[in-house]
């Protein structure tokens, strides 16, 4: 099941981001939940009663490893999946500034369609795994 679908041709409605966002709440974050906003990405008619909130949270300004979340419900519980870059292999090797400097495989919210369309992705995949978890637990419950 497909709970989020991204619709590029819309991408030119998104608004600017706004000035001052709280530090909580990364560009990707923003641009997720702006593309939600205006219906750039779009969330399953099947919660149109109780709409998930989404969220994302990277760990350091390099984007190298994040944290996307689900909260189907007013109140948790929510679902997270932990996100990282593609490390090389002798990335422990590196000193502290080329550690800090590798590029990030993750794709980055300047490019609004390609961070749009990894997001739905993920999410989609987070999604259906917590189904598939949710079917688990009631098969075994009954």
């Amino acid at each position: 099941m497909t709970l989020l679908t991204f619709h590029p041709g819309r991408l030119g409605d998104l608004r600017p981001p706004v000035a001052g966002l709280p530090p909580h709440l990364s560009d990707t974050h923003w641009l997720l939940n702006n593309a939600i906003e205006h219906d750039v990405v779009t969330i399953d008619p099947a919660y149109a009663d109780d709409q998930p909130t989404f969220g994302v949270k990277f760990e350091d300004g390099w984007r190298h490893e994040g944290e996307l979340w689900i909260v189907y419900a007013a109140v948790p519980p929510m679902v997270t999946t932990d996100v990282q870059t593609d490390y090389p292999d002798d990335f422990d090797d590196l000193d502290e500034h080329a550690q800090q400097t590798f590029p990030s495989s993750l794709p980055a919210p300047s490019d609004r369609a390609a961070c749009l369309e990894w997001l739905v992705a993920e999410f989609n995949t987070l999604h259906a795994r917590t189904l598939d978890l949710a079917a688990k637990l009631i098969a075994t419950a009954g």
